[in-house]
């Protein structure tokens, strides 16, 4: 770097550090990175760039799914948050259907499922959003497993639930840990169940649902792992999807005998459940994530996999039909990458 490159630079950082010593809350960090960046390479730069539109419009990464249980995909789908339109994202390491997604601003990462040759899979994938790259995750340390739920804030991320044989509920938890990639073993969930959602805050994560016990819901703290019983949903939540922002988790679709279209809002704020106002297509097996306005749920199943998607707008609790995925998808995953509730 130049010297006055440097100089301007320094100085500027100076300022930062006084300002803030003033009381003025300042983003430093990506002030600092965007001060950084502007000295550095050009693929620097455009990197930049790319974040910033990241962050401005929001995506909601749709991966992975089956159309008709015997097939697997890698694919992933990217739906804006501002502009409402679908385009084409990088597949993701392994092709496998039912797992579970959750992330940061930075990362989404995938994990376990059932992959080709009927294998119960504890792989994950990292989707990094900066460079739109994919690249093996660390493995989740329980057993393999499909129709799992995840949740978590800007440090873990928990895998907990699903199915290690197709017939039986597991109540096993890993928790992912984003710097340096690592796993652990978790708490269990008070009760072993698949086809279960998830969605929470930055300090806990709700999940709910399920093949057995279809009201129940656990609360997990990330800090300490500990597992609560959570409040039980109005209606029986089986092979549904879940979003949400800092104030509410919002659990819809699933099957209740027949499919359907309803939601439950689950608010953090002492723990209360309601009806939320239903969305437009009856499907179960679907996936869901948005920001702190938006939840969109795609794909599913209503005797067939579906590309429908569904928007979810908070305030007001109004619902609209969403643009479509780009293929068919059931038992699909999704991760956004501006999280709307930490």
């Amino acid at each position: 770097m130049k010297s006055g490159r440097r100089n301007f630079l320094t100085k500027t950082l100076q300022t930062v550090a006084v300002l803030g010593g003033a009381g003025l809350r300042l983003r430093t960090g990506p002030v600092i990175f965007a001060l950084a960046t502007l000295f550095e390479s050009p693929k620097s730069k455009a990197q930049f760039s790319q974040s910033a539109s990241w962050r401005k419009q929001g995506f909601a990464i749709f991966g992975s799914g089956t159309i008709t249980s015997s097939d697997f995909y890698a694919t992933t789908y990217k739906y804006s948050l501002k502009k409402y339109t679908v385009t084409g994202g990088t597949n993701l390491s392994v092709a496998r259907y039912g797992m579970a997604a959750t992330g940061t601003y930075v990362v989404g990462i995938f994990g376990a499922g059932l992959s080709t040759g009927t294998i119960f899979t504890k792989t994950t994938s990292k989707y990094t959003y900066i460079t739109d790259t994919v690249a093996a995750g660390t493995s989740l340390v329980g057993a393999g497993r499909e129709y799992l739920a995840a949740a978590g804030n800007a440090t873990v991320g928990v895998f907990a639930g699903g199915t290690t044989d197709g017939s039986n509920g597991s109540a096993l938890s890993d928790v992912y840990t984003y710097s340096g990639d690592t796993t652990a073993a978790g708490t269990s969930l008070g009760t072993a169940r698949y086809g279960i959602a998830a969605a929470g805050t930055a300090t806990y994560g709700i999940f709910a649902g399920g093949n057995t016990g279809a009201t129940v819901t656990d609360q997990y703290t990330y800090a300490g792992n500990t597992v609560a019983a959570g409040t039980n949903l109005n209606a029986n939540l089986y092979g549904a999807a879940a979003a949400g922002n800092s104030g509410f988790a919002l659990f819809g679709l699933g099957i209740t005998g027949t499919y359907t279209v309803t939601t439950q809002k689950y608010t953090y704020a002492g723990s209360t459940v309601a009806a939320g106002t239903n969305l437009s297509n009856a499907r179960w097996i679907p996936a869901a994530a948005g920001n702190a306005g938006i939840g969109i749920f795609g794909g599913g199943h209503n005797g067939a996999a579906v590309a429908f998607t569904d928007q979810y707008f908070y305030a007001g609790d109004t619902t609209a039909t969403g643009t479509n995925l780009s293929a068919n998808r059931m038992a699909n995953s999704a991760a956004s990458t501006t999280p709307g509730h930490f």
